[in-house]
């Protein structure tokens, strides 16, 4: 943690105190639910049960820990409070990660929060955590940036490949579309038919709509299916180098476009400590330091 960090740490001593209580309304909950299984259980099976209704729950709380840490994020945003809270942080990214949550973690929360689960709420019958327990907070994330792009219609800057799924995504909706409206006209239709399917259809945002829940149905295919389904043109792997020594190793990786540094920095997490100089202010200071020190 930053030593300009005004952040306290929680105790371990509150932290254990509120991981019994919950642990305990956990196994309550889950022993509400035995009820659902029936009564033709010896008592072992019926522990058995509950644990792994336990472990489920635990899903659903993850949930509602994404949602109000989404929710909190939000209020200090438009309260302003980055800007009155002790400590030097330029912006609400910088608390975040003196409390352990990485840019990338950020930036999904953000928008799974803001954009994906609101428009599920709105545009579905099921709930979100029906949805959550289907999908999981893994895939979400994956499925995150082509959802947001389909969506709020807009294409994600810099980033081609997710531009090109969802492209992709739409034009296989459509294919869909105009496949099914030519089966129950009984016959092929002309280009003339087929561009007003196509402005009906965009216009009233059904395209935007099938095209969202034919991506969310992919979440429930295993990931790799999933990943190829949803984005064919992935991004391509980042090239790097591995300086081995014996005490200590250097690694020296490039990244040619946004895509690999988001790809980079959601692998990488909490686990590096990542400096980020501009790299016009790198080649000042090299410039200036090969005038200080020759050759």
């Amino acid at each position: 943690m930053d030593q300009n960090s005004s952040i306290v740490p929680s105790t371990g001593a509150s932290l254990a105190q509120a991981r019994t209580n919950f642990r305990s309304q956990l196994k309550e909950v889950a022993q509400a639910n035995l009820i659902q299984y029936g009564d033709d259980f010896t008592p072992l099976e019926q522990r058995a049960i509950v644990k792994v209704e336990q472990m489920r729950l635990l899903g659903g709380f993850e949930l509602m820990t994404l949602l109000e840490r989404g929710a909190l994020m939000r209020e200090i945003e438009q309260e302003g409070l980055v800007s009155v809270f002790p400590g030097e942080y330029n912006n609400l990214e910088d608390i975040c990660k003196d409390i352990g949550i990485s840019r990338a973690e950020y930036s999904d929360t953000r928008g799974l929060c803001e954009v994906v689960f609101p428009w599920l709420e709105e545009n579905t019958e099921r709930s979100l955590p029906e949805w959550w327990e289907d999908i999981g907070k893994s895939k979400f994330r994956e499925l995150l940036p082509v959802l947001r792009g389909l969506i709020e219609g807009e294409s994600a800057r810099n980033h081609e490949t997710v531009n090109e799924a969802i492209r992709a995504q739409l034009d296989n909706a459509m294919a869909g579309i105009l496949t099914e409206v030519a089966v129950e006209a009984g016959g092929q239709l002309d280009e003339d038919e087929a561009d007003q399917i196509r402005r009906q259809f965009t216009e009233s945002g059904a395209l935007q709509r099938r095209a969202i829940l034919t991506v969310l149905e992919f979440g429930n295919l295993p990931v790799r299916e999933m990943r190829q389904q949803v984005r064919p043109s992935r991004t391509a792997n980042i090239a790097a180098t591995m300086i081995r020594g014996q005490r200590r190793s250097y690694a020296v990786l490039r990244m040619d476009d946004s895509g690999q540094t988001e790809m980079f920095q959601r692998l990488m997490g909490t686990h590096v400590d990542l400096a980020v100089v501009d790299e016009q202010d790198y080649q000042e200071q090299t410039r200036l330091l090969g005038r200080i020190i020759p050759g």
